[in-house]
């Protein structure tokens, strides 16, 4: 213990600096002698290394709570990125797979489990991505995974792949590795893009630019063959009128004019095909037009074959040629009849049709607003889907050979084309066929 004497300055300082340490040494004096001054002066030693520690824990608690809270801030942001991550993967309109690095499925989020068909992970467990892509691209797989190891991604790849069900897709695949903080490759994130829809509507503008370029072509020979018949018949019919009735010449020359008016007819069908024969086109009613030709198409059809109409309950005015559509009519009914050797029924409904945005990206054609919708179906034997996508080509039939032109469709599509509508079908074999018909309503 000190003595008195060594810290009596130290004490004295002490006093003046801690009223309450004043007190207890009064208290102290009272319960001591005098010579105990040196008890003081240790009291006040020990209060100074007190509140010396005091400050110390003092500044430490502040330390240890602006650390609490920078750490809660950093917590609370990695919560609030996880939780804008999650949201991110699992409303991302693309599937994403993420694969460890032995390509084992991980996890997937909702557009993948929709896209392959799965509705759990639990189905997934032991598969690996190659479980999804066809046999007979494994190997080009192979060597894309290979590329991958070399480069950490791959992108803009296309695969066929397969669904739960076993039905198929084709499918944009690009694929990146994810790193852990310090780097290291933990797994793979596949994005995975479902081209079905992107390819059907290449396919149809394929076709349409296909059917535009067969129109142009088709209208420029049509119109010069055109004029070449008018001359042959022309000429045909000035040596007709030279000719004795009795000339042996005089059936040579019918026959060219008759097979002349042949070619003719078969010109005027291919300029109306490339929407170039021409058209008187005013308002009228569709169901009045339809109406009206009931009668000629029931004598076009045998007795087995029934026909019914189903008009809209209100007008559908359009601006229309009235004797092209009767054409149109005709030739689906034709068409219809002839997919019908053994007998069938034929409908002709109208009704009125919205098309907006969702329709023309659904279908693939249209320009948004009101049509009178004219709908032919049959209970033929219907189409393949190669078949179907020709059958508007001039030319193209399945019938026997010399038992069909091959126009009567492609007419009907340059009719409608003209009218600046749009036809549509739906086949497959054995269900029958049904042509859809959109004209502007006026």
């Amino acid at each position: 213990m000190k003595e008195p004497d060594e810290s009596a300055d130290l004490a004295a300082h002490c006093r003046e600096e801690t009223p309450a340490l004043k007190e207890q040494i009064k208290k102290l004096k009272e319960l001591y002698p005098p010579d105990a001054g040196w008890l003081a002066n240790e009291l006040a030693l020990h209060q100074i290394a007190l509140e010396a520690r005091n400050e110390e824990l003092r500044s430490a608690r502040e330390e240890l709570a602006a650390e609490l809270a920078r750490r809660e801030r950093m917590e609370s942001a990695l919560r609030k990125s996880e939780e804008s991550y999650r949201t991110l993967f699992e409303t991302a309109p693309d599937a994403v797979v993420i694969v460890d690095l032995n390509l084992h499925i991980v996890g997937k989020n909702s557009a993948a489990f929709s896209l392959f068909g799965y509705t759990r992970m639990e189905e997934l467990e032991g598969k690996t991505i190659l479980d999804f892509v066809v046999p007979g691209e494994h190997s080009r797989a192979l060597q894309n995974i290979k590329e991958f190891r070399e480069k950490g991604y791959i992108q803009n790849l296309e695969y066929t792949l397969m669904r739960k069900d076993g039905t198929l897709f084709p499918a944009w695949v690009r694929a990146s590795l994810i790193r852990d903080p310090e780097g290291t490759a933990r797994n793979i994130m596949m994005v995975v893009r479902d081209l079905s829809e992107m390819k059907r509507l290449e396919e149809q503008l394929i076709q349409s630019q296909k059917m535009e370029a067969l129109g142009t072509l088709t209208g420029g020979i049509a119109h010069d063959f055109n004029n070449i018949l008018t001359a042959i018949v022309g000429y045909s019919s000035l040596l007709q009128m030279k000719l004795e009735k009795d000339s042996p010449l005089a059936s040579s020359v019918e026959g060219i004019i008759a097979s002349s008016e042949k070619a003719s007819f078969l010109t005027r069908q291919l300029l109306l095909f490339s929407k170039k024969g021409g058209m008187s086109a005013g308002p009228v009613d569709l169901n009045s037009i339809v109406r009206k030709a009931e009668h000629l198409l029931l004598r076009l059809l045998p007795h087995n074959i029934g026909l019914s109409f189903i008009p809209s309950p209100e007008e559908l005015i359009v601006t229309a040629d009235s004797t092209q559509i009767d054409q149109v009519l005709i030739n689906l009914a034709v068409n219809a009849r002839d997919a019908m050797p053994e007998g069938g029924s034929i409908t002709f409904s109208t009704t009125v049709a919205d098309m907006d945005d969702e329709f023309v990206r659904a279908h693939g054609f249209g320009t948004p607003g009101r049509y009178a919708l004219l709908t032919v179906a049959d209970s033929g034997k219907g189409m393949d889907d190669k078949t179907r996508e020709r059958i508007f080509e001039p030319f193209f039939t399945t019938k026997e050979r010399g038992k069909g032109t091959g126009l009567g469709l492609s007419v009907v599509y340059g009719i409608i084309k003209g009218h600046k509508g749009y036809i549509d079908v739906s086949s497959s074999p054995e269900t029958g066929s049904t042509f859809r018909i959109y004209l502007p309503l006026t």
